[in-house]
């Protein structure tokens, strides 16, 4: 369940996301496409914006500083990958920063890059058909360490990925709830 104020942020987040594809749209290129739908084998994805055929993906931060997250460079060069672009941009949006409310990154990627990519994708896409069909999601990557973790505190999977990981589990009480904690040993 989401705190009043997270929701506040992705209620926010989410109009101005809106709000920027609409307006670049409006001002834009006839051949500027809003979520549009892409697919590489049985992989799809949604490009926020494609712009003469530049991936653009728009990221809205709770920060007074812009910053480039190594996951919204992923999944862009994701994106630029199934398109075989060798450029493609995102645009942070502050939703605190009155100063300089956007920033523009442009993000390139070279032939060879691109073709990695394209393998790492059916890779992963392999592995990921495979714990959906074995219904165990420990045959799947996951993002135990990494800078997505904060993900796993929704994920009905979570447990399962932690304890396979050699993480125990107890239970604390914290901020007027019983909660989970995950530690190793």
């Amino acid at each position: 369940p989401l705190t009043d104020t997270e929701l506040m942020f992705f209620s926010l987040g989410a109009s101005h996301h809106g709000a920027v594809q609409s307006l670049v749209k409006w001002l834009g290129s006839e051949r500027t496409q809003i979520e549009k739908k892409i697919r590489f084998g049985d992989i799809v994805g949604s490009v926020d914006l494609l712009i003469d055929g530049i991936p653009v993906e728009l990221k809205t931060q709770r920060t007074k500083k812009h910053t480039l997250k190594s996951h919204y460079v992923d999944q862009l060069k994701c994106y630029m990958a199934m398109l075989e672009a060798c450029v493609g941009k995102i645009i942070t949006i502050g939703l605190i920063n009155y100063d300089k409310p956007f920033e523009e990154f442009t993000i390139t990627m070279s032939v060879e890059e691109i073709r990695q990519k394209r393998e790492w994708l059916q890779h992963e896409a392999a592995m990921y058909k495979k714990a959906l069909e074995a219904k165990n999601p420990i045959l799947a990557r996951h993002i135990i360490g990494s800078e997505l973790e904060w993900k796993c505190g929704t994920c009905p999977y979570r447990k399962p990925c932690w304890t396979a990981e050699g993480y125990k589990v107890r239970q604390t009480f914290a901020k007027g709830k019983w909660i989970e904690v995950y530690h190793k040993e």
